[in-house]
């Protein structure tokens, strides 16, 4: 993969461009692994699932087109949804997934805050 911004994101079926500018980050589906000692000296690898996270992520917004509302309606929703993410590269990531922070518009910069947290892959 190679380094650089996210190019568009697809949210619920709404496609959304990005600030080329961002530092998002993004988490893939997995385990967390904790060593814990026993009793012999020996260790063990105890896993505990996590979800997968886009964070850091600002989309451009256009009022014409209602983008806080539907933002907020995604979220207000109690369903995960397809969300799929294009890299620079064209690397394309996502899965089903909702949005978990507070949705913050930034009036002057005409973007919006989000994070989304789920099941998130690499896709295709």
């Amino acid at each position: 993969m190679a380094s650089g911004c996210v190019e568009s994101i697809v949210i619920n079926g709404r496609r959304f461009t990005c600030d080329a500018e961002d530092t998002c980050e993004i988490t893939y589906s997995g385990f967390n692994n904790e060593v814990k000692p026993n009793g012999d000296g020996t260790n063990r690898i105890v896993k505990s699932r996590h979800a997968g996270a886009i964070e850091g992520l600002h989309v451009t917004l256009t009022n014409d087109n209602d983008d806080m509302e539907f933002l907020q309606e995604c979220q207000d929703s109690m369903e995960f949804f397809d969300v799929s993410a294009t890299m620079v590269d064209g690397t394309v990531i996502g899965g089903s997934m909702q949005l978990t922070d507070a949705v913050k518009a930034d009036m002057k910069e005409g973007t919006a805050a989000i994070t989304l947290n789920g099941s998130c892959e690499k896709l295709g």
